[in-house]
């Protein structure tokens, strides 16, 4: 993994990102006047969304739009005091509700993901530690890393779910530090794939100083138990990890939550966990709908909504088997990768999709290597089945062209 200079990596950013705007594939504006999450208003133009994160179509759920509304008239649009003063009795009966979905683990909630980690890392990992970054983890956590990396912590990065680049750093350092951190992502965001869980399980049994930080965003609600997503029921019982995830994907609302392994670690944040301190709450109609949601997940209606995906995901995943388009993502999960190589074919895929009626997202650099490019788009219960076999269909004419217009195989 080479060094790459400061000014160099920013300047490709700029570049890449500038001629992906000029070809009208990124920072788009939606124009609809109302949000129905099966379509989406582009520069008048309505585009089949294969885009959103919304997982399970939670967003549009009445019960979620309407407890918003009632916590909204209730509380008002706010609580606007740190809650190292005061904490309101519907946010602790929120982190009450979602400790439910993870089996009565400690939980706290936080304005974002990001914020949580932000929290999270000078108060639970110390100098003294070790940081073992995946890296395909999630920039919000390579961010928040560096807040213990100048305060003495020795940070590391290894090739994406690489065991034995792992397994080197962790006897490398295993008798210099107090505490091992892998930090990793429940579901990877940009290609869909998954950490190697009964390894890692294994390494932990092996290394007792071995740790797991993951971020778990795109595996809640859609899997697991609850919905609690891919990461806690592997590693629910190994005391060792600790779990961060989000309520702004599948869940249907916004916010982080932070699951604890144990009281101690939970203590010391809730005392004063960062941004607990000196950032705002969640808004009381973000409270409402988060309760709404946990409500369904803690229902049997919950299985029948993550059917309902399951059978889109498989449906997909047989029409998309009978082309010859290179899918780089797990079938397991609802994130989809479409390799295409070098940049100016992504872009050109991506500017046909979007003409025949489709929207999805382009993978393009810092997300991936710049000669990784890609389509990504998302599986959803927005979509409907003509959706996608449309949708497939579209690919598997737009792909070869993409291909032959720009010169490459």
């Amino acid at each position: 993994m080479a060094k790459i200079n400061h000014n160099s990596f920013v300047d490709t950013i700029n570049n890449i990102v500038n001629q992906a705007k000029s070809e009208g594939i990124i920072h788009l504006d939606f124009c609809g006047e109302e949000w129905k999450g099966a379509e989406m208003l582009i520069e008048d133009k309505k585009l089949v969304n294969f885009g959103t994160c919304g997982y399970l179509g939670l967003e549009t759920n009445p019960r979620l739009i309407e407890k918003a509304v009632d916590y909204t008239r209730r509380y008002g649009t706010q609580f606007s005091i740190s809650r190292a003063y005061v904490s309101s009795k519907i946010n602790n009966e929120l982190e009450e509700k979602i400790s439910q979905i993870y089996d009565g683990y400690k939980t706290i909630v936080f304005s974002s993901t990001t914020l949580a980690h932000v929290a999270m890392f000078p108060l639970v990992i110390e100098p003294s530690d070790l940081i073992i970054l995946d890296q395909q983890a999630h920039v919000s956590m390579q961010t928040a890393a560096q807040l213990v990396g100048s305060k003495g912590t020795v940070i590391e990065m290894i090739r994406h779910n690489n065991l034995e680049m792992l397994e080197r750093k962790i006897q490398t350092y295993g008798n210099k530090v107090d505490k091992i951190w892998y930090v990793l992502d429940g579901v990877y965001s940009m290609y869909g794939d998954l950490p190697p869980y009964k390894e890692l399980n294994e390494l932990s049994k092996k290394y007792p100083k071995l740790h797991f930080y993951v971020d778990d965003a795109h595996g809640m609600s859609w899997t697991g138990s609850n919905g609690s997503g891919c990461t806690f029921d592997q590693f629910r019982d190994n005391g060792k990890t600790i779990l961060i995830t989000t309520m702004a994907k599948g869940f249907g609302s916004i916010g982080g939550v932070v699951v604890f392994p144990n009281e101690e670690w939970y203590n010391r944040v809730k005392m004063h966990g960062g941004p607990l301190a000196y950032s705002h709450p969640l808004a009381p109609s973000i409270i409402g709908a988060s309760m709404a949601s946990a409500e369904i997940h803690l229902s049997p209606e919950l299985k029948l909504l993550q059917e309902d995906l399951r059978k889109r995901i498989t449906y997909c995943n047989k029409l998309m088997g009978e082309t010859d388009i290179p899918v780089l993502s797990n079938s397991s999960t609802p994130i989809y990768f479409l390799g295409t190589g070098q940049p100016n074919v992504g872009y050109n895929l991506n500017k046909r999709i979007l003409n025949e009626g489709f929207y999805v997202n382009i993978g393009m650099f810092p997300a991936v290597p710049v000669k990784n490019t890609g389509l990504r788009f998302t599986m959803t219960n927005h979509v409907s089945f003509s959706d996608v076999k449309n949708f497939v269909d579209a690919l598997a004419y737009h792909y070869p062209k993409a291909l032959a217009d720009e010169n490459k195989t």
